[in-house]
């Protein structure tokens, strides 16, 4: 008799077992995923944000830093020489700030293009 207890109780168990499984076979196919799931889904999502904002982050460095370097340029003008210098530079400094900012913008748009690439 002891033994067709156990078998019972065996059986028991198998079926919450089973029961747990296919219930969570259900909320797959239905779309509503564990909360576990959810959490883990949101953190990819935030880290996938901050790595967008870090892209846009490095523009905006490149940006300021290149104003800074205009700005010091600009104070060389004090001599006759720093003003054939700054004049120069004048000239070539557009050149210059446009190709590093659009290489720079370029690299961020692959890097992002990458990313958006992944989420499909």
């Amino acid at each position: 008799m002891a033994d067709f207890k156990d078998v019972v109780k065996s059986l028991k168990d198998n079926k919450v077992s089973q029961d747990d499984g296919f219930n969570r076979l259900e909320a797959a196919v239905k779309g509503t995923d564990p909360k576990s799931i959810q959490e883990e889904q949101k953190k990819t999502q935030n880290i996938n944000k901050k790595k967008e904002q870090g892209y846009f982050q490095k523009i905006g460095d490149e940006v300021s830093e290149l104003n800074k370097n205009f700005l010091d340029s600009i104070k060389t003008f004090q001599s006759p020489a720093g003003a054939l210098g700054g004049l120069l530079g004048l000239l070539a400094s557009p050149i210059a700030l446009i190709s590093g900012f659009l290489v720079g913008l370029a690299d961020s748009f692959r890097m992002l293009g990458k990313i958006l690439n992944k989420l499909n």
